[in-house]
């Protein structure tokens, strides 16, 4: 490279100048190559491999980079993530998915964060609590997509139906619909549901 005899190794989508960034390309060869020497691999950072500029024109896109760091993780051929940059990674691309409304996939990836942080209670808690805040906000019973959604959440990932059932009691008490947040809430707390039920519709008959 250095004589020219090759070409820079620029990202595919960069075509004009030299470029910041290698290719992803590029950079799995020098992983391999670092692992496979006669001496002890030194591993070369995720951070730096993962960064969505090594293989895409969009700064802001973390798709790729969530795969790869899942893959590479797996296979341990790198340096790992700090925590900083794990939850920069994890959500970013939670964001990335809300913004095209696949909120299902937000909240995996959100328990996928929770796996990777197993040795650290307070920030499994708080990918958790994010998933659940996701599930409250962007669930609806009453459509076809909310139902597929928690049959995927549910039978796929494991999510409880605990929060499902709480998003739509929520729901059901901001607009009012007394008889649906009975149904909803009977499902946590029948005793919460018995005393809405005596206090709000018994008087109404």
């Amino acid at each position: 490279i250095e004589r020219r005899v090759f070409p820079q190794p620029n990202p595919r989508h960069h075509t004009s100048g030299p470029s910041q960034d290698d290719c992803i390309l590029y950079q799995m060869l020098q992983v391999w190559a670092s692992n496979s020497g006669p001496t002890s691999p030194s591993q070369a950072p995720l951070s730096s491999l993962i960064n969505p500029l090594t293989h895409t024109s969009s700064e802001h896109d973390f798709s790729m980079s969530f795969h790869l760091t899942s893959a590479l993780s797996a296979v341990g051929c790198c340096a790992p993530l700090s925590a900083v940059d794990e939850a920069r990674l994890m959500d970013s691309y939670v964001n990335q998915l809300l913004s095209v409304g696949l909120w299902e996939w937000a909240v995996y990836v959100c328990i996928c964060s929770c796996a990777v942080s197993s040795t650290r209670g307070d920030l499994k808690e708080l990918w958790q609590r994010r998933a659940a805040d996701i599930i409250s906000r962007f669930y609806h019973s009453a459509s076809d997509v909310g139902s597929n959604a928690r049959s995927f959440l549910e039978g796929k990932v494991g999510i409880p139906s605990e929060w499902f059932d709480s998003a739509t009691a929520i729901k059901c008490l901001f607009a009012g619909d007394q008889r649906g947040y009975i149904s909803a809430i009977s499902q946590m707390d029948p005793s919460e549901a018995l005393r809405c039920y005596e206090d709000e519709l018994l008087p109404t008959l």
